[in-house]
C-alpha cells in the first residue's frame, strides 16, 4: 500500500500505522503522537521540500551489514535525520528511532554536561540482533544549546545506566557516533565535570612530629586518582599522606589534583607552618 499525506497544517495518525509501499509525506509534517510508523521490508519514504516526520519512525534491518535512513525530526521546526550502520544483523526485525526535543532525564547521571549540549536525545528500540551499530546524527546549529562546541562533544547511551561510545567525525551540524552494541537512549554533549577538591593539613606542626596532609573530593565520576606536590620535591599519590620527623624545611603550600574517570580535575592547595621554638631563661 501506498500512502499520502498532504495538509499545509501537518497530519496525525491516530494509531500505528504500517506502510509496505511508499509514504510520501508531500506537505506538512506527520506526527505519530505516541504513536509508531512502520515501513515494511521494501517500503520507502519520499519527503516534500521542508517536511519529515516527527515521532518513532520503525524500519526493517536485513541480515548482514546495511545502512537505514530515518527521516525524523525532534519537532515540526528541527529536522534531525538520523543513519543508523548496522554490522553483523543475525536476525533480521524491525528498528524504530524517535528524536525527542528535551534533556534526557537521567543527563545528570551521567558524565555529559546538563548545559552544554544538544536540545534533544534520540531513542532506539526494536527486536533485530546485531554485533553493533553507528549512529550519524543531523542537526542544525540552532539545537546546540549555550554555544557548546559540537567539535567536542560526547556520546552517551542510556539503557539502564550510561555507557559511552566512541566518537566518529564531528562538525557543526553532524556527529557520528561509532561503537554502539545495544538498544538505547543516545545524547551528545559536552563532558560536564562537576568534581572539587578538598584538600587540609594538621598545621602547625611541631618540628620532629609527623606532618599530615588530608585530601578528598566531592562530586566526580567512578574512580578518582590523587597527585600532591610541595616543598623539597615531595610528590605523593596517596589520598592523605604523611611525613614522618618533619621539620620547617617541610613548611610551604602543599597543593592536591585530584582526577577522576571522565578525566575531569580539581585542584586545591593547603598551607603547612611549624611552630618556633622557644626557650626560657631562669
Amino acid at each position: 500500500n501506498n500512502v499520502t499525506f498532504s495538509n499545509p497544517l501537518g497530519s496525525r495518525i491516530s494509531g500505528n500505522l504500517t506502510v509496505n509501499g511508499n509514504l510520501n509525506v508531500a506537505v506538512g509534517h506527520l506526527n505519530t503522537d505516541a504513536n509508531k510508523l512502520t515501513i515494511a521490508n521494501g517500503g520507502s519514504v519520499t519527503l516534500g521540500t521542508g517536511y519529515w516526520i516527527v515521532g518513532q519512525l520503525e524500519k526493517y534491518a536485513t541480515t548482514g551489514s546495511s545502512t537505514i535512513n530515518y527521516e525524523v525530526g525532534s519537532d515540526s521546526i528541527t529536522y534531525t535525520p538520523i543513519n543508523l550502520s548496522l554490522n553483523g544483523v543475525s536476525s533480521a526485525g524491525n528498528i524504530s528511532v524517535r528524536a525527542t526535543k528535551a534533556a534526557h532525564p537521567n543527563l545528570a547521571s551521567s558524565i555529559l554536561s546538563n548545559t552544554n549540549r544538544l536540545n534533544c536525545y534520540f531513542s532506539f528500540n526494536g527486536n533485530a540482533v546485531f554485533t553493533g551499530y553507528s549512529a550519524t546524527v543531523n542537526y542544525t546549529t540552532s539545537n546546540v544549546l549555550n554555544n557548546a562546541n559540537s567539535s567536542a562533544f560526547l556520546a552517551g547511551l542510556y539503557n539502564n545506566g550510561w555507557t559511552y561510545p566512541s566518537m566518529g567525525t564531528r562538525t557543526s551540524t553532524s556527529a557520528v557516533v561509532n561503537g554502539i552494541t545495544r538498544y538505547g537512549d543516545l545524547a551528545l554533549a559536552e563532558l560536564g565535570c562537576n568534581i572539587s577538591a578538598t584538600a587540609s593539613s594538621n598545621s602547625p606542626v611541631c618540628s620532629g612530629n609527623s606532618l599530615s596532609l588530608n585530601g578528598g573530593y566531592t562530586g566526580g565520576f567512578g574512580s578518582v586518582s590523587y597527585t600532591w606536590s610541595g616543598p623539597n620535591s615531595f610528590a605523593s599519590n596517596v589520598q592523605s599522606p604523611s611525613i614522618s620527623n618533619a621539620t620547617a624545611s617541610n613548611a610551604g603550600v602543599y597543593t592536591l589534583t585530584v582526577t577522576d574517570s571522565a578525566g575531569c580535575s580539581a585542584t586545591q592547595s593547603t598551607t603547612v607552618a611549624f611552630n618556633q621554638a622557644t626557650s626560657s631563661i631562669e
